[in-house]
């Protein structure tokens, strides 16, 4: 991935972050206050880590904070953060307990070709949807997730209303003016999606 040497860049180096990218979510975190002290938080597409470093930070020790990438993520001090190399396609989430939220700044693979891209940009937001239907807590569990504008922001909200009660967009100040990417933002997990009932922590949000 092509590296943005830009004010967040420098911003990033200067306080010990692995991407610009952290910046993003503490601009969505700032704006909807989602994530509490000892959540419990899954990390989607975590590599290099700087949203791991971030969720660390904001959960404190009595949280925790798992992270999935194709890629391997250096280890991240402190002890409340673990890292697993998978696909999010293919890994299988019964291993895992209940969590408090989801986020996801992972993109797929594209092709410069429209139709394409934006059919991988909606499986990777509609499997984002199925894995908070099982391991989100119902009526508390949100979900942060990247898309590109490609996609009809119409459809977007739709696939997002099957699975909660509230839905918001957002496009940080962090992100490259250039980019087409905005977060969705999902909250009040219906409870209908929820298929395993085992209890996150009693600091849901």
């Amino acid at each position: 991935m092509k590296k943005i040497k830009d004010h967040y860049f420098y911003k990033a180096k200067s306080e010990n972050f692995r991407a610009r990218s952290i910046y993003k979510l503490q601009e969505i975190q700032k704006k909807f206050q989602l994530i509490k002290t000892g959540d419990h938080i899954l990390d989607l597409g975590s590599a290099p880590g700087s949203w791991c470093q971030f969720l660390a930070q904001t959960v404190g020790q009595q949280g925790r904070v798992v992270g999935i990438d194709l890629k391997p993520v250096e280890k991240i001090p402190g002890g409340s953060v673990e890292t697993i190399q998978a696909d999010i396609f293919t890994f299988d989430f019964s291993l895992l307990p209940k969590f408090n939220g989801i986020t996801c700044d992972a993109a797929p693979n594209t092709t410069g070709i429209k139709d394409i891209d934006s059919s991988r940009s909606l499986s990777l937001l509609e499997k984002v949807c199925r894995i908070a239907s099982v391991k989100l807590n119902p009526l508390a569990g949100f979900a942060v997730c990247k898309y590109l504008q490609g996609i009809p922001l119409d459809e977007v909200k739709a696939l997002f209303l099957e699975y909660f009660f509230m839905v918001s967009y957002y496009k940080p100040k962090s992100s490259r003016s250039e980019s087409s990417e905005i977060f969705v933002i999902g909250r009040k997990l219906k409870k209908n999606n929820a298929q395993d009932h085992q209890p996150a922590n009693s600091s849901a949000p």
